[in-house]
């Protein structure tokens, strides 16, 4: 990309960005049209271009300006509150919908893009969910208290599961929010946090009788 773009006053940057996202999150990758951008935006054909080179580069613009965001904001909260494994991963999940509330369309361009692909994109990817994965995960999980776990239990595979396990119950969360604007409310803060509880029980006490 050209550095011309980041020098921009932030106005006309922020609604450059703002139009090639609403555009992306309406109309998907393949359907993306950067005739209606440059219209919407006030901007040359050409001088889009030379922003960004291609739709491709647009693209993977917005998904790292989601990613920085969102992860910044993500640590403007104390993500290791609790040593205890399973609060900590439950908050972790109540502070994702929070993020998701306020930012719904950059949100919806992210996890489209990681779970939906576009086709000629898998790469860039998944150097993009490795690079998040390592940087990010050890963290959330440091100072963890593993003394309640059994001594034959794999830690990593252990964490794996679990946060499995609760990504399912938020991302049931997020789908039922589509196309919503405001933030999680307290009373569905208080059921899905709940649910959470029910499900951790399980995880620690089983499901089936001896």
């Amino acid at each position: 990309m050209n550095q011309t773009f980041e020098k921009l006053n932030t106005e006309k940057k922020e609604k450059i960005i703002n139009v090639c996202l609403e555009e992306f999150v309406q109309k998907g990758f393949e359907l993306a049209s950067t005739n209606n951008i440059v219209v919407k935006a006030g901007i040359s054909k050409g001088l889009l271009f030379h922003y960004f080179g291609s739709k491709k580069n647009i693209y993977l613009y917005l998904l790292d300006y989601a990613i920085e965001y969102f992860i910044k904001k993500f640590y403007s909260y104390d993500v290791k509150a609790s040593g205890d494994i399973f609060e900590r991963i439950m908050q972790r999940g109540v502070i994702k919908m929070k993020i998701a509330g306020e930012k719904p369309l950059l949100y919806k361009l992210l996890m489209e893009a990681f779970v939906v692909t576009p086709a000629g994109l898998e790469d860039e990817m998944n150097l993009r969910y490795q690079k998040i994965y390592s940087e990010n995960m050890p963290v959330v999980f440091e100072d963890i208290d593993y003394s309640l776990f059994r001594d034959e239990v794999d830690i990593k595979k252990a964490l794996e599961f679990i946060t499995l396990c609760f990504d399912s119950i938020y991302n049931k969360y997020i789908k039922s929010a589509k196309g919503r604007t405001a933030q999680l409310s307290l009373e569905e803060t208080e059921i899905m946090v709940n649910e959470y509880k029910e499900h951790i029980d399980m995880i620690k006490y089983g499901i089936c009788k001896k």
